[in-house]
Formats: structure tokens, sequence, C-alpha cells
């Protein structure tokens, strides 16, 4: 969709169940100068090598949001820093956007922590990347070696289930806690087959 704002994103029809596309990366960084008017939502947990104090920064064209959980739990997250306008590729730290760097966060080794970063681009270049610095790490792109892919849980199907065969879902009601994933109006066995998909498809990878 068109739009340079992350609620251009956020307020899609289609967010957050319904993506055109899926991929697994192999750091907190998506594609340079890849297309015009989509939004990407990177998501996971980040695992802290050692206790201590960690720092995060986001970079984004155009406006981008970092979100960092207390713990494994996406509703706990929140957002620690964020691109209002746009930069370059790997621009930490760009004059004119000064939420770029999260205060420092205190996390623990052999904890997860969810973590989302989301970004809307309009037209022109393009690019989404989030770095971090701790104890014995430099500022750096988060690599996948402290990374691993969100994945339903039983706490998603327990909040799906509740929902089976409604009807009348909207987006004000979220479409049925986010059941009807194709936006129908009701919640049946093709949003279970979709929801099975995604299930297998991202416990598999």
């Amino acid at each position: 969709g068109t739009g340079t704002a992350v609620s251009n994103l956020t307020s899609d029809i289609n967010y957050p169940t319904n993506p055109n596309g899926r991929a697994l990366l192999t750091s907190l960084e998506g594609p340079t100068d890849w297309a015009s008017d989509y939004g990407t939502r990177i998501r996971g947990y980040v695992y802290p090598p050692a206790n201590g104090n960690y720092t995060f920064w986001i970079a984004s064209d155009a406006a981008g949001s970092l979100r960092l959980s207390t713990d494994d739990d996406p509703c706990h997250a929140v957002e620690i820093a964020y691109v209002a306008g746009w930069t370059n590729s790997r621009q930490w730290n760009k004059a004119d956007e000064t939420h770029q760097q999260s205060a420092a966060k205190p996390l623990l080794a052999g904890h997860k922590y969810y973590i989302e970063a989301l970004q809307k681009e309009g037209g022109g270049g393009d690019n989404i990347a989030v770095a971090w610095q701790g104890p014995g790490i430099t500022q750096q792109v988060i690599d996948g070696a402290y990374l691993s892919p969100w994945l339903y849980n039983f706490k998603d199907y327990a909040t799906f289930a509740p929902q089976w065969l409604k009807t009348n879902c909207t987006r004000s009601n979220a479409w049925c806690s986010g059941a009807d994933r194709d936006r129908d109006g009701n919640v049946q066995i093709d949003d279970m087959a979709e929801f099975a998909a995604v299930w297998l498809w991202e416990s598999d990878n």
C-alpha cells in the first residue's frame, strides 16, 4: 500500500495476519532498495549472550519502529526506538532522527526476548535494519546467532479456538481476535486451514 508512516502498515486490512509473503532472515535486516509501496514486519526472539545493559538502534526507509518485550510475550513489547522520516541503510545516528537509539535495556543471558521491527516504504530507496551493543558486542546488526523465529504456540491456538464459527467479524473487533484470517466476516474451516498452514510452515523452518 501507499504511504510512508508505520501507521499506514498497521492500519492495512491485511495486517498482521495476511502478508503477501514470508521469509526467514539470517540477521535482523531486510533487503535494501527492494521495492516500493510495501511494509515489513520482522519479528522473533533475541537471546543476549551475557547479563548486562544492551542498547538498540533502528535504521529504515521510510519510517520504522522497533519494539522489545520484557520477556518472550509479544503483549509486553513496547516501542524503544523509531525513525519518523527515513535513513540510509545502517545509518544509526541520522542528525534529524533523534529517536533511533534506545535507552539501555538490562537483559539476562539464558532468556529470550520478543523483538519486532516495522517499516513502511513509499517510493525511492528502502531499507530496514536493527543493531545492538552490549557486553562483548560492539555496535552491529543483530546476527542470526542471537535470534530465533517467532512461532505459533499453544497460547495462539487458545486465542483462535474460542472464535470458532463466529460471524460478524470486523476490523473493529480485530477480525474476531485474528481468527478470521481471510477477512470474510466468518471463522470457518478456511481460516483453520490457513492457521494450521502457517503454524506448520513456521515450525518446519
